[in-house]
């Protein structure tokens, strides 16, 4: 015999840096939806813990944007899970779609947009919640709910989308410069 051929060894997987991934489906999604991104303030860690009932220790990373005013119900959050937590991170999220829709005061106008949220697991670890109802196509007459809260679900999973094409490397994502970071805290007090 002669020598032996070494057995091919695969190449390790590449680690996921799960803080970048979450920023950059955050960013994809601003970058998306442009100035019809409503979602105006950075969600705390009272409202986080408080409001949507997510533990801590269920997630190593999280964008979560909420409205600023309350007649406003557009809302964003972008979760990865850590290990035997997806089920509870997106239990949440399902628990809080089910109060703004059966339990939380709403304005008229906002009641198919909470409807409409869309909570969805990505890749097996992340959780997006979208309630994103500016791309919609609606005529301000409109007044039959089923057609407001089907145009405004269509807005809302163009997020899912986005956000799948980011992970799966469909969609690469350019880090923002000081430069847009400026531009988009401006654009958001307007």
């Amino acid at each position: 015999d002669g020598p032996s051929t070494p057995a091919p060894t695969e190449a390790p997987a590449a680690t996921v840096d799960h803080a970048q991934m979450v920023q950059n489906i955050y960013q994809a999604v601003v970058e998306t939806y442009g100035s019809a991104y409503l979602p105006d303030m950075q969600a705390d860690d009272f409202f986080m813990q408080d409001t949507l009932k997510l533990d801590a220790s269920w997630y190593d990373a999280a964008i979560v944007e909420i409205p600023m005013m309350s007649n406003n119900a557009d809302m964003f959050a972008i979760v990865h899970a850590t290990e035997g937590n997806l089920e509870n991170v997106k239990k949440a999220f399902d628990d809080y779609k089910y109060y703004l829709v059966n339990e939380s005061f709403q304005y008229p106008m906002n009641m198919p947009k909470v409807q409409s949220a869309v909570v969805e697991v990505l890749n097996d670890e992340y959780v997006l919640f979208s309630i994103l109802s500016g791309l919609a196509w609606v005529d301000m007459e409109e007044t039959d709910e089923s057609v407001l809260i089907s145009a405004y679900e269509e807005s809302s999973k163009m997020a899912v989308d986005v956000a799948a094409a980011v992970i799966s490397g469909e969609l690469v994502v350019e880090p923002w410069t000081e430069i847009d970071l400026v531009r988009n805290a401006i654009a958001k007090m307007y």
